[in-house]
């Protein structure tokens, strides 16, 4: 007996044209974007508030994992980028109430 497969195989085809459709019109924009802007072109105000930022994200990221995962896979089974992300990402933030929505995303 044969299973046609045509039906199972629309949908798919269909969602990876509609989200290779998507990334492509994101990478054209971003192409676009990046080809209009001016190098060093912020003003010293907006360098100032943009190294006030990446201080106060560098200060409160404690581990520097890119998330490569290159130290995959672990012996002992652990997710060593995902411990590191949810551990930066808990420290990120101030507000208590937004540490622990972090917490419930993992």
């Amino acid at each position: 007996m044969s299973v046609d497969n045509s039906t199972q195989e629309a949908p798919t085809s269909q969602l990876l044209a509609k989200v290779v459709g998507e990334f492509t019109a994101q990478l054209e924009e971003n192409l676009r974007i990046a080809d209009e802007g001016i190098a060093d072109s912020l003003e010293e105000a907006e360098n100032a508030v943009m190294d006030k930022a990446k201080n106060l994200f560098r200060k409160r990221i404690k581990v520097d994992c890119t998330g490569c995962e290159y130290c995959l896979p672990c012996p002992c089974g652990v997710n060593i980028p995902g411990n590191f992300l949810l551990y930066n990402s808990y420290n990120l933030f101030d507000d208590e109430r937004i540490k622990n929505e972090k917490l419930k995303q993992y």
